[in-house]
């Protein structure tokens, strides 16, 4: 269903909650909207969350790292605002449209990502303080630019428009998730990230391939065997459980063509 929400939790322990007082500024809360999960709708007019009051986000370290799954509308308004942490020239951050340009949307005016209004997609953000930004599209298309930025904190943290409604930087969209870190994630650590999301949000299709017994033996008379296996996924296929009843698993490892294991 669809229904206004006043408040979104922050699931990190921070308290960091964004909400909404004024009804006719809240936007939806739409329910199984992508891959069974919800979305807030902001209508590009006059929706937005922020913080209660003024919060630090990044605690002085002046790196960040943002990822927020989002379906952009087909028009946005000038400047258009998906978050902002209170920002103002070269002073905290923002992931804003680039002026009038539709759907294309930078990190602290830099590295610009063109996105789609017809899909859900992630887009990613980190910046160096005192060095450089980069973006990424679904977990490629990198783009990058040299940005100097100084950070004044503590702030108001906002999704779907400029903080404190300094401007009118509506964004016109769905928002399903926003994750933040207060550093430049590793190459590693990005993706790992960036892979969860895709599954979470972005991969539908269920995954297939085969399991076979000592090369293809239709019996055998040992319980240890050796299995050979095949998958095939939207995504990589890049951990694999076990299991003999379907009802208990090993912890997830590393995918292989073959696994030693033991029948019972």
């Amino acid at each position: 269903g669809s229904n206004n929400i006043s408040s979104w939790a922050d699931q990190s322990g921070n308290g960091f909650d964004v909400v909404q007082g004024t009804a006719s500024k809240q936007p939806l809360f739409v329910d199984s909207a992508i891959n069974g999960k919800p979305v807030i709708r902001l209508d590009g007019s006059d929706d937005y969350l922020q913080t209660s009051g003024t919060i630090n986000l990044v605690n002085g370290t002046g790196n960040t790292t943002i990822f927020v799954v989002t379906k952009p509308g087909t028009t946005q308004k000038t400047y258009a605002d998906i978050v902002d942490y209170t920002h103002n020239t070269n002073i905290n951050f923002e992931v804003q449209q680039n002026g009038s340009t539709t759907n294309s949307f930078s990190y602290k005016g830099v590295a610009s990502q063109q996105l789609d209004s017809s899909n859900y997609q992630i887009l990613t953000a980190s910046h160096q303080n005192g060095g450089t930004a980069a973006t990424y599209l679904n977990g490629g298309n990198q783009t990058s630019g040299s940005a100097t930025v100084s950070y004044s904190e503590p702030n108001y943290f906002t999704v779907g428009n400029k903080s404190l409604e300094a401007y009118a930087r509506q964004f016109n969209g769905d928002i399903a998730e926003v994750i933040v870190y207060n550093t430049v994630l590793s190459s590693f650590d990005r993706q790992t990230v960036e892979k969860y999301l895709s599954q979470k949000y972005l991969d539908t299709t269920s995954p297939t391939g085969s399991v076979t017994i000592n090369n293809g033996d239709l019996s055998t008379a040992t319980t240890s065997v050796t299995l050979g296996l095949t998958a095939t996924d939207a995504s990589v296929v890049t951990e694999m459980k076990f299991s003999n009843d379907n009802l208990y698993y090993t912890a997830a490892e590393t995918s292989g063509a073959t696994k030693d294991w033991t029948l019972n």
